[in-house]
């Protein structure tokens, strides 16, 4: 990912279409039952997603993410992603999905849940307690109120944000393969 904003108060990353990332070698359908055996093996996978700009507080369980259609660059909304808190690491940043996801519409009206049947089996896998799946909702939630009821200007700020021209797709360090294997 591309840095784009590193302060104390806030932290913003970019993904491009052609990034190329390590990921473990598995199936969307495998990928908790992977994650739960603490056994993988890592590929080379291709970002051939839509561009994604994703914005956080440092320390804090969530980041936004700011989604736009590739190539044509229309925005077509935010996802907020629960997730443990960034950590700083010397290649970079480390994190860990929580599964669930809110979407916000981009007219900013209407939200809803994502993935909650992924959320109920990372429960059931033991990937969360149930008391850690209640608090990430709940703290996703109010994000997502906070959003809507006091940030909407950031939120259209970052949806009229572009990359700089200049920008090539980041390049996997050499020593990519030294990672941690912790989920939490």
């Amino acid at each position: 990912m591309t840095v784009v904003e590193d302060t104390p108060t806030r932290r913003a990353l970019y993904i491009a279409p052609g990034t190329v990332f390590m990921a473990p070698d598995c199936t969307r359908a495998e990928h908790l039952r992977v994650l739960a055996s603490g056994k993988w093996d890592l590929v080379e996978m291709t970002w051939n997603e839509q561009p994604m700009l994703w914005t956080s507080v440092p320390g804090e369980p969530c980041s936004v993410w700011t989604i736009w259609q590739a190539p044509n660059w229309q925005h077509i909304g935010w996802k907020v992603n629960p997730e443990a808190p960034m950590k700083r690491t010397r290649l970079g940043f480390d994190t860990a999905d929580y599964t669930l996801d809110a979407v916000i519409e981009p007219d900013l009206e209407r939200w809803s849940w994502k993935d909650e049947d992924e959320f109920a089996e990372a429960i059931l896998l033991g990937l969360l307690t149930t008391t850690e799946a209640t608090a990430i909702r709940e703290g996703t939630r109010m994000v997502v109120e906070s959003l809507l009821m006091v940030q909407r200007d950031d939120l259209r700020a970052w949806a009229a944000w572009r990359p700089l021209a200049h920008w090539t797709v980041p390049t996997l360090p050499l020593d990519w393969d030294v990672v941690s294997r912790r989920i939490r």
